[in-house]
């Protein structure tokens, strides 16, 4: 509004003295009270606006530094909920000794409510209130109210205690072909007011844009705002069936992998680089084989089909190596497959949902990794 409105067209009545006081340019000889901002004026001064006469029930709190008074009433909520628990008390006494709050503090804000309402809301007296007319009608206006407020407190608290609302967690495609679905059926189990929302995707979430409690990834987030937890590393193994071992034979050094079939994402007319980790070497081998996929699930599948070599997460072929479906291949190499990590926000505030998920899941990543 002041930003359009000269500041200098707002003026204030001073009561005692009748004097007009320029807001904008106040000269020094002027001994209205100077307020800080958002204190109220109990003093009578109030603004005329337009020619709008002064009133001097009319205080108000301001939070702009430069002006601390507009002329329309404000009412402080709190004055209000205090009001209805008063008169449920029965008497200034008992309120006081309810919530340890001198009594004459209680009745000046009840005051204060009056003043700004124009209205008298309480007939006091020594032993006991009594609500007038109007009393009554805001009264019974403003119960319905300051209840709902309270329950709303009570659920906020309930909510603190018992872990309850959306969790959004994003994580890579292909998640579940590696993390089996069913460990979240526990959890789910334990905390019934709590939602799982994955958001599965190759491409990098916006954290904050899209709203992500949890990100699970292969590389730590360079942004202060969250923490990176590393949790485990995250090799691949190569595999391949009984049968297609059976037909073709071990393998006998990573450069005899150029002679078998290998299953892997393969550009056109371009071999695929697989870079191997030994104990103490580490070799590229350039690999092909009559089969491109380009998803790791779908290579997993050709490799339990007997189609040839695949090069895979362990956190994937563990059960299927300890059932005997796959075999490793080479098995004093492996591919580094960088780690796993959660990233969550740093702040220690967050929703009891997303902490107890978080330690949930902290605990299932790093059991897989002990079993890696």
């Amino acid at each position: 509004m002041f930003d359009t409105l000269p500041l200098g067209w707002l003026r204030h009545w001073k009561f005692d003295r009748h004097r007009l006081l320029d807001l904008a340019n106040p000269a020094p000889s002027h001994k209205a009270k100077t307020l800080n901002p958002g204190q109220s004026s109990t003093h009578g001064i109030c603004f005329s606006i337009f020619g709008m006469k002064p009133y001097r029930q009319w205080p108000i709190k301001c939070f702009r530094p430069d002006i601390q008074y507009l002329g329309f009433p404000v009412l402080d909520h709190n004055d209000v909920a205090m009001f209805v628990r008063i008169v449920r008390a029965g008497s200034f006494t008992n309120a006081s000794t309810t919530w340890g709050v001198p009594a004459n503090t209680l009745s000046r804000r009840i005051r204060n409510l009056e003043r700004r309402l124009g209205v008298q809301l309480l007939n006091r007296s020594t032993r006991r209130l009594a609500l007038t007319s109007a009393g009554e009608k805001y009264y019974s206006a403003c119960t319905a109210a300051v209840e709902q407020i309270e329950r709303a407190g009570e659920a906020a608290k309930s909510t603190a205690q018992a872990p309850s609302g959306v969790v959004r967690v994003a994580a890579p495609t292909e998640l579940f072909n590696w993390l089996p679905i069913e460990w979240i059926l526990p959890f789910l189990s334990e905390n019934p007011f709590v939602e799982l929302d994955f958001v599965l995707s190759d491409s990098l979430a916006n954290l904050s844009e899209d709203g992500i409690d949890i990100a699970i990834r292969g590389a730590p987030l360079s942004d202060m705002r969250y923490v990176a937890k590393k949790l485990a590393d995250h090799p691949h193994y190569l595999v391949a069936s009984p049968g297609y071992i059976n037909k073709h034979g071990q393998v006998a050094s990573p450069s005899s992998l150029a002679t078998h079939s290998c299953i892997a994402n393969y550009s056109p007319r371009q071999r695929a680089l697989w870079r191997l980790s030994g104990k103490n070497e580490e070799t590229d081998v350039r690999v092909n084989g009559p089969l491109s996929v380009n998803t790791i699930r779908a290579q997993f599948k050709a490799a339990l089909a007997g189609l040839g070599i695949a090069l895979l997460p362990a956190t994937l072929v563990n059960d299927e190596i300890a059932a005997g479906r796959l075999q490793r291949v080479l098995p004093g190499y492996h591919r580094d497959g960088g780690g796993i990590y959660l990233i969550y926000a740093a702040s220690p505030l967050r929703p009891a949902a997303v902490t107890v998920f978080l330690e949930y899941l902290t605990g299932k990543l790093e059991e897989m990794s002990r079993a890696t």
